[in-house]
């Protein structure tokens, strides 16, 4: 929990463009061709169940589907007005957020719900694939995936 505190504080900070850039990189991290492959590989192995090309299908569909669905979704800041009733509706960080992975679905599941979902990037970047999160002020503390199960987060 303290090194995901950490690591929520480090880009409590961050501007919409930023918070974009941070989880498009995550997803780009996810789909790469050899860690798709390995969480594919691993999903099957320790879950007993599926097959590898469907897995990995299922990870790259499922993860970059959700980052092009959230690409117009505002998460920082004003993310709606309503003049009429005088509301703003303002999104700020609440904290770490954990959550159970699904022996169903453990190769997609912690990319899409973890920082795909909370945060959310609004604008897809076109060209290559972003540099990894580690890379964008987190200082390597957000990574995407999974532990294999007996391990525990440090």
């Amino acid at each position: 929990m303290r090194r995901a505190r950490a690591a929520q504080a480090s880009i409590a900070g961050y501007s919409q463009d930023q918070v974009d850039e941070l989880v498009t990189a995550v997803a780009w991290a996810v789909v790469r061709k050899d860690r798709a492959e390995a969480l594919a590989q691993l999903t099957v192995d320790e879950g007993g169940f599926g097959n590898y090309a469907d897995k990995l299908v299922k990870i790259n569909k499922r993860v970059t589907g959700v980052l092009a669905d959230m690409r117009s979704v505002r998460t920082v800041g004003v993310v709606e007005e309503d003049p009429e009733q005088g509301l703003v509706k303002i999104a700020k960080p609440v904290g770490v957020v954990a959550a159970l992975i699904p022996t169903t679905g453990p190769d997609a599941t912690p990319p899409v719900q973890g920082p795909l979902r909370p945060e959310g990037p609004q604008r897809h970047r076109r060209g290559a694939a972003p540099p990894h999160a580690g890379e964008h002020g987190a200082g390597g503390r957000l990574h995407a995936g999974s532990l294999p199960p007996g391990r525990r987060p440090g």
